[in-house]
């Protein structure tokens, strides 16, 4: 059982982790502690589906909120990070971008106490009505969740549907620790397989956004665009073969 005292345990430890990375970053400016709020914020969320599955999604809207404006500088910085190697001829592009993540920057760091304000709030009211979480409702979280990422997986060349996978085995990852023992053991599930699983579905995913952010952009890089289209299919067909199979590897041998 994952009782009502260490749910707020947890939750409690991940606000404070959340509040202090958000103001480091208007701090400092480190891209690396506006990364480490989202990972929390994932694992929060992650957190409530498990404890709290009746939860809507307007319910979280305040903290929804912060991770999407938070979301909008780290993913601008990443584009800015991966492109700047494959479109050297363009320095007004780069500094166009410069100028946007500055700007978002201000605007985020003016703001960022009220949202986390409000943030805080929507924490509370949802963990006032934290219970007792039994461990055969563990279980059929999980058995319900690889169910799922079992039937996308059965048809590998479904690409569709990959992103949407590696969600929710996040989901699955980020709360494995969190579990009591003797589901633990029940489940038995290879951790490794499925962090390995969902790295290079990211990968992939990331490779194949780069490849239509180039391709959409008025520039004369269509050696660089090949060269993400080429990545892109090499990182699909990896993601294939580990997809295979998917329900024999996803258990631990004995």
């Amino acid at each position: 059982m994952i009782n009502r005292k260490s749910q707020l345990k947890f939750i409690t430890k991940r606000w404070d982790e959340i509040d202090f990375h958000l103001h480091s970053f208007c701090e400092t400016k480190d891209q690396e502690e506006l990364h480490k709020a989202r990972v929390t914020m994932k694992k929060m969320f992650a957190f409530f589906k498990l404890v709290a599955p009746k939860l809507k999604r307007k319910e979280v809207g305040p903290i929804r909120k912060l991770f999407k404006h938070a979301g909008e500088i780290r993913d601008l910085h990443i584009r800015m990070k991966r492109l700047q190697d494959s479109i050297s001829s363009s320095k007004k592009y780069y500094d166009d971008l410069h100028e946007e993540l500055i700007s978002l920057t201000e605007q985020f760091c003016i703001k960022i106490d009220k949202w986390l304000k409000e943030a805080k709030k929507c924490v509370d009211n949802i963990s006032k009505d934290f219970e007792n979480v039994k461990n055969d409702d563990v279980k059929e979280f999980y058995n319900k969740r690889l169910k799922r990422i079992a039937t996308a997986f059965y048809d590998t060349d479904n690409e569709i549907e990959w992103h949407a996978c590696r969600k929710r085995i996040k989901v699955l990852l980020y709360n494995y620790d969190k579990l009591p023992g003797p589901v633990n053991r029940k489940l038995k599930l290879n951790t490794n397989y499925l962090d390995e699983l969902q790295d290079k579905i990211g990968k992939w995913h990331d490779s194949e956004i780069n490849a239509d952010a180039i391709a959409a952009l008025d520039l004369d890089i269509k050696k660089d665009l090949i060269k993400f289209k080429k990545q892109t299919l090499v990182l699909s067909k990896a993601v294939k073969l580990m997809a295979t199979d998917f329900n024999n590897k996803v258990l631990m041998q004995p």
